[in-house]
């Protein structure tokens, strides 16, 4: 079961790589540099909206991941898909209040006219939004290792953003037509895998409802723990876009944000791994079997951290073929940029380790105070270094950071495990 559900999971995630990189100088032709970062930029605008879900994706994520009972997983769905749909339809209003009261050029020097920029806010923010109510379930079945069954939805689904954006490249010269028809596909595929999912549960609706209170307590204890770790990641690497694109410009979004996607191919594979340990930990937490779990732990922890050096060496030995080629030189990333880059991929390889880990045995309160207290730190060094160094700070900033924090939480396991094994 594990080893089909990594590699489902690995032909999701692959697919959603190459589409990415595929559509990279598609992009730039049709809309430009400027209009690819200031996607790149909104896109930030998506993530922390996406973030505002209170934790709940996570959190059923979490409960799912510990929990054998398929119905208890799927009543928490239910609750967590009432709550994400109410705080999705106000974020999304908050957002047109906010798109109609304000000039989104003041603030990132699109250089379009406002209609069109608010318009990509709208699109880009509503799709990410619309989504979320039905991440939900696709979050379920990862958890519950039943990754095979969403899988070729979500290949097909991936990998037909391709021809689309080709398309669209020819059809329009709009940026905000141009992503939205480019998000569509995406949006399918989660929605229909979701719709597929809630169609197959063999529950009555009394009993799902009857438990729908119980449910919704359970999500808010562990969503507020995550939703703060989910603000940290924030501040930490995606409001970097916006750092950059309100000090320097949107040229500069675009070379980082092709340098991040480059290397999203690391923490992408990684988190397949990952998302099959999380499950693996939170099982072995419930076991008698204490010692396995440091165990796995420490093994899991050594190859993903070696992986992600052999990636991050081979993309920074490569690097300059690929832009070459990949971005027809438009665009090409400094060598300074790509080491911080390959830098930060390994730091985050162990961190990825060790949230794992503590979110299974129930460490959520201990990463929520270590995040929010890194927040400010991560913020403000950010902000100096990019006046400094240009974008090559933020990155920096981040990895400081998030060594930092990888230190703190392998000393703060080593603490609780001796405490953990003897229970």
């Amino acid at each position: 079961m594990h080893f089909y559900n990594s590699l489902a999971n690995f032909l999701v995630r692959g697919t959603s790589i190459v589409s990415q990189l595929v559509v990279v100088p598609i992009a730039i032709g049709a809309i430009g540099k400027s209009g690819y970062g200031l996607w790149m930029a909104i896109t930030s605008f998506a993530a922390i909206a996406t973030t505002l879900d209170l934790g709940i994706l996570n959190a059923v994520f979490n409960i799912a991941a510990g929990n054998s009972k398929k119905i208890s997983s799927e009543i928490v769905a239910y609750a967590a898909i009432k709550n994400i749909t109410l705080i999705a339809g106000a974020l999304f209003l908050l957002i047109l209040v906010i798109v109609w009261g304000f000039n989104i050029n003041d603030f990132l020097n699109t250089g379009i006219n406002r209609l069109d920029a608010s318009l990509m806010v709208i699109v880009i923010c509503g799709v990410a939004l619309f989504t979320l109510p039905f991440s939900v379930f696709n979050q379920v079945c990862l958890a519950k290792l039943e990754g095979p069954k969403i899988a070729p939805i979500l290949i097909f689904g991936n990998l037909a953003i391709i021809p689309i954006a080709y398309t669209a490249s020819r059809i329009t010269s709009a940026s905000w037509i141009f992503v939205l028809i480019i998000l569509l596909p995406g949006f399918i595929a989660q929605t229909s895998v979701a719709i597929i999912s809630i169609s197959s549960g063999r529950y009555p609706v009394t009993i799902i409802f009857r438990k729908l209170m119980p449910a919704t307590k359970r999500i808010k204890i562990q969503g507020k723990q995550f939703f703060l770790i989910q603000i940290a990641t924030l501040g930490s690497l995606h409001v970097n876009n916006l750092i950059i694109a309100a000090l320097l410009s949107l040229s500069e979004v675009a070379v980082y944000s092709l340098a991040n996607r480059y290397f999203s191919i690391i923490s992408i594979l990684l988190s397949v791994y990952l998302g099959t340990a999380w499950p693996s930990y939170a099982r072995m937490a419930k076991s008698a079997d204490r010692h396995k779990l440091s165990h796995a732990f420490r093994r899991n922890l050594i190859k993903s951290t070696f992986f992600a050096l052999a990636i991050a060496a081979l993309l920074y030995l490569f690097k300059d073929p690929f832009f070459k080629y990949w971005t027809r030189s438009t665009i090409t990333p400094s060598n300074g940029l790509i080491f911080a880059f390959c830098i930060y991929s390994i730091v985050n390889a162990g961190l990825g380790n060790l949230s794992a880990l503590l979110n299974a045995v129930g460490s959520l309160k201990i990463q929520a105070k270590v995040a929010l207290i890194m927040l400010g730190p991560n913020f403000l060094l950010s902000i100096t270094l990019i006046k400094i160094m240009g974008a090559i700070g933020a990155i920096i900033a981040s990895t400081v950071c998030s060594g930092l924090m990888v230190i703190y939480y392998m000393h703060y396991w080593k603490k609780i495990k001796g405490l953990y094994e003897s229970d």
